[in-house]
């Protein structure tokens, strides 16, 4: 079974994110953050370290860490904006189309995975 050439490009981003999401969370650990925070950045590295161990091995395992990391990225983005902005829904038109183009993004992302995976276990 090998690996597609655009799940190695993902799981190397993955890689490089999951190195910089573990830094992230020592970062928070030796703030005051609020703890929602700090459990968010865990589950952001480690989401994303477990979607590059199930990727390159082609296991949907690595599909399910992919969407919790995805959905991790989102809650991120209006974690931020409710707790450091104070605002939410009174946040520019500019957040919400960045977050409309990233949950896109994320969505062909999943479905070019998801279609691998399928490809890869069809041939076995």
């Amino acid at each position: 079974m090998k690996t597609p050439a655009g799940i190695i490009v993902i799981c190397v981003f993955m890689a490089l994110l999951s190195v910089s999401g573990t830094l992230g969370f020592i970062g928070t650990l030796s703030e005051a953050e609020p703890m929602l925070l700090i459990i968010s950045s865990f589950i952001y590295a480690s989401a994303a370290l477990v979607s590059v161990l199930g990727l390159w091995g082609m296991r949907y395992w690595g599909l399910i860490a992919l969407r919790v990391w995805m959905l991790n990225c989102l809650f991120f983005m209006f974690f931020f904006a409710l707790a450091y902005n104070h605002q939410l829904f009174t946040s520019s038109i500019g957040f919400y189309l960045i977050a409309l183009f990233l949950a896109a993004f994320f969505y062909f992302i999943d479905r070019y995975v998801k279609k691998s995976l399928a490809a890869a276990s069809a041939s076995n």
